[in-house]
Protein backbone atom coordinates (compact mmCIF):
# COMPACT_ATOMS: atom_id res chain seq x y z
CA UNK A 1 0.00 0.00 0.00
CA UNK A 2 0.94 3.60 -0.20
CA UNK A 3 2.30 5.48 2.22
CA UNK A 4 0.21 8.50 1.69
CA UNK A 5 -2.77 6.63 1.64
CA UNK A 6 -2.15 5.38 4.58
CA UNK A 7 -0.63 8.10 6.63
CA UNK A 8 -4.10 9.60 5.62
CA UNK A 9 -5.95 6.90 7.01
CA UNK A 10 -4.69 6.58 10.01
CA UNK A 11 -5.27 10.48 10.24
CA UNK A 12 -8.70 10.44 9.29
CA UNK A 13 -9.45 7.28 11.49
CA UNK A 14 -7.58 9.68 14.51
CA UNK A 15 -9.76 12.67 13.86
CA UNK A 16 -12.77 10.50 13.60
CA UNK A 17 -12.56 8.95 16.99
CA UNK A 18 -11.02 11.60 19.31
CA UNK A 19 -14.30 13.23 21.52
CA UNK A 20 -13.93 16.13 23.80
CA UNK A 21 -15.30 15.35 27.57
CA UNK A 22 -15.68 18.60 29.69
CA UNK A 23 -16.53 17.43 33.39
CA UNK A 24 -17.45 19.82 36.00
CA UNK A 25 -16.22 18.82 39.84
CA UNK A 26 -19.56 19.83 42.24
CA UNK A 27 -17.57 18.99 45.07
CA UNK A 28 -18.15 15.51 47.29
CA UNK A 29 -20.84 14.23 49.48
CA UNK A 30 -23.94 14.67 49.69
CA UNK A 31 -24.15 18.38 49.53
CA UNK A 32 -22.49 18.10 45.77
CA UNK A 33 -25.46 16.38 44.60
CA UNK A 34 -28.23 18.04 42.58
CA UNK A 35 -31.55 16.86 43.73
CA UNK A 36 -34.71 17.69 42.01
CA UNK A 37 -34.59 13.52 40.31
CA UNK A 38 -37.76 11.96 39.32
CA UNK A 39 -37.84 10.03 42.30
CA UNK A 40 -38.27 13.21 44.33
CA UNK A 41 -38.01 16.52 42.16
CA UNK A 42 -39.28 18.84 45.39
CA UNK A 43 -36.21 17.01 47.51
CA UNK A 44 -38.78 16.08 50.29
CA UNK A 45 -37.99 12.70 50.45
CA UNK A 46 -37.30 10.20 53.32
CA UNK A 47 -33.70 9.48 53.57
CA UNK A 48 -35.52 7.36 56.83
CA UNK A 49 -38.49 5.86 55.21
CA UNK A 50 -40.34 5.60 51.90
CA UNK A 51 -42.23 9.11 52.52
CA UNK A 52 -42.74 12.18 50.13
CA UNK A 53 -41.36 10.47 47.10
CA UNK A 54 -42.75 10.61 43.56
CA UNK A 55 -42.34 7.06 42.36
CA UNK A 56 -43.16 3.30 43.54
CA UNK A 57 -39.88 1.30 44.20
CA UNK A 58 -39.38 -2.15 43.66
CA UNK A 59 -36.30 -4.50 44.79
CA UNK A 60 -36.19 -8.38 45.18
CA UNK A 61 -33.56 -7.61 48.14
CA UNK A 62 -34.00 -6.26 50.99
CA UNK A 63 -36.46 -3.67 49.77
CA UNK A 64 -37.15 -0.42 51.95
CA UNK A 65 -35.61 3.27 53.18
CA UNK A 66 -33.77 2.95 56.37
CA UNK A 67 -32.10 0.62 58.92
CA UNK A 68 -29.07 -0.38 57.31
CA UNK A 69 -28.23 -0.95 53.37
CA UNK A 70 -31.28 -1.26 52.02
CA UNK A 71 -31.69 -1.24 48.31
CA UNK A 72 -33.97 1.82 47.84
CA UNK A 73 -31.05 4.38 49.49
CA UNK A 74 -29.98 4.49 45.91
CA UNK A 75 -32.87 6.92 45.59
CA UNK A 76 -32.41 9.13 48.89
CA UNK A 77 -29.88 11.09 47.32
CA UNK A 78 -27.40 11.02 50.50
CA UNK A 79 -23.97 9.04 50.11
CA UNK A 80 -21.62 7.98 52.87
CA UNK A 81 -21.55 5.18 55.00
CA UNK A 82 -24.42 3.36 57.50
CA UNK A 83 -28.34 4.59 56.14
CA UNK A 84 -26.92 6.81 53.53
CA UNK A 85 -25.16 3.38 51.32
CA UNK A 86 -26.88 1.33 49.65
CA UNK A 87 -26.61 -2.48 49.72
CA UNK A 88 -23.69 -4.11 49.02
CA UNK A 89 -23.19 -5.46 45.84
CA UNK A 90 -23.27 -9.85 45.81
CA UNK A 91 -23.77 -12.38 43.56
CA UNK A 92 -27.21 -13.16 42.39
CA UNK A 93 -28.51 -9.78 43.59
CA UNK A 94 -31.80 -8.39 41.93
CA UNK A 95 -32.62 -5.59 40.36
CA UNK A 96 -34.39 -1.87 41.92
CA UNK A 97 -36.08 0.26 40.21
CA UNK A 98 -38.99 2.34 40.09
CA UNK A 99 -42.19 3.27 38.41
CA UNK A 100 -43.03 7.63 38.47
CA UNK A 101 -45.10 8.69 39.92
CA UNK A 102 -45.05 12.49 39.62
CA UNK A 103 -46.83 14.38 41.66
CA UNK A 104 -48.79 11.52 43.67
CA UNK A 105 -46.57 11.10 46.78
CA UNK A 106 -46.56 7.70 46.19
CA UNK A 107 -45.72 4.31 48.17
CA UNK A 108 -43.78 1.40 47.62
CA UNK A 109 -45.06 -1.94 49.24
CA UNK A 110 -42.56 -3.17 51.78
CA UNK A 111 -40.47 0.36 52.23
Amino acid sequence: MNARFLMAAFAAGFLLTTNTLAVTVLGTGTGALIGGDLTDPNNNGSPDANVGYDAIFASDNEPGFGGGEFSFNVFDNQVGGGNARTLKAQEGLGPVGCRIEQGQGAHAAGG
